[in-house]
């Protein structure tokens, strides 16, 4: 009891010196490299028990501690386990109302469809042939046409009819780009500026697509395929909505890909569970924020239990999403 006392003394006092010294979240244990080098001796002895506790399978006191702190605080709070990003959505759903605008569940950014595909590059929106396709965000069109003769992705005529969109966002000195995917009509032209929400053209099945769908992807600063990344984590997420982002590490702090994890309601344990898969090999990548291995979202904002049990050694951490934020947990496997 002692024990437990001192603990929530210092995961105050933790919490406190965060919300004054921290600067962001960039080092891989969550807090960053140069806030802990001149952290005071309580915040260091703070982090140094949370992070040689063992993992129960009941929460840890650090985990209810990032999950419960206001998101309104500056900076946001992030600890071993959990660290709470504001959301960098600055791009809408490609596909108007009326329309189906949720990402295909079944192959996700770094899925396989089950080791039946290649790691996928991007997310599918299942649309009837003919659907409008809308620019994601403010931009110019870099490219307009198909990809018989020029190689944009895996192969040629990869995507068939696509266009590209070079975006500046701010917060990043590096342009970004949408690449819209197997259109069956261009209503842009290359060198065209767009605006948020204007048709660009209509879906369809060219290139490699197995039935009539927009395929979306993000790039980030070189636009190719191998400068992918989660289009989820770039779309808006829904009014009330946030994500959750994970990374899993071994004792060596090499990134691993375990997939038995399960997400629940911590308020509707009989819920059907969210299981995310870890993105496939290392030819998809993290965000180069949050340097995730897997995602899911979006989630409605509340209170969550996630379950992680590699080798059946069970880990279980409560969470909390939060509107408009990406919520990021770091999980830890012997092997």
């Amino acid at each position: 009891m002692r024990d437990d006392r001192l603990l929530r003394i210092l995961f105050t006092c933790a919490a406190s010196m965060m919300l004054l010294i921290s600067a962001g979240c960039g080092s891989q244990n969550g807090y960053p490299a140069d806030v802990m080098q001149d952290a005071p001796a309580t915040l260091q002895m703070a982090t140094r028990i949370i992070s040689t506790r063992p993992v129960t399978n009941t929460p840890t006191a650090q985990a209810k501690l990032s999950a419960t702190l206001p998101l309104t605080a500056t900076p946001y709070p992030c600890g071993p386990e959990i660290c709470i990003f504001p959301g960098h959505f600055v791009f809408d759903v490609p596909i108007g109302a009326g329309n189906n605008q949720v990402v295909e569940p079944s192959y996700p950014y770094g899925g396989t469809l089950n080791g039946n595909r290649e790691p996928h590059h991007g997310v599918e929106f299942i649309s009837a042939s003919g659907t409008p396709i809308l620019a994601a965000g403010n931009g110019m069109v870099v490219y307009a046409g198909n990809d018989v003769n020029t190689l944009f992705g895996q192969m040629l005529f990869y995507y068939g009819n696509l266009v590209i969109i070079e975006h500046k966002v701010e917060g990043f000195n590096t342009p970004i780009y949408t690449l819209y995917g197997h259109l069956s009509k261009i209503q842009t032209s290359t060198g065209a500026q767009v605006q948020r929400g204007d048709v660009i053209g209509e879906v369809g099945r060219t290139g490699k697509a197995l039935g009539s769908h927009l395929h979306f992807e993000v790039r980030e600063g070189i636009n190719d395929f191998v400068h992918t990344r989660n289009p989820e984590l770039w779309l808006d997420p829904g009014e009330g909505k946030g994500i959750l982002v994970g990374q899993i590490f071994n004792k060596a702090n090499e990134v691993r890909r375990y997939p038995d994890i399960s997400i629940l309601p911590a308020d509707d344990p009989d819920a059907k569970p969210v299981n995310p898969i870890p993105y496939a090999g290392s030819s998809t990548n993290g965000d180069s924020l949050y340097k995730e291995v897997f995602a899911s979202g979006p989630l409605i904002a509340g209170k969550y239990v996630l379950t992680f049990a590699p080798y059946s050694k069970i880990q279980t951490i409560e969470f909390e999403i939060h509107p408009g934020a990406v919520t990021r947990i770091t999980l830890q496997t012997d092997y």
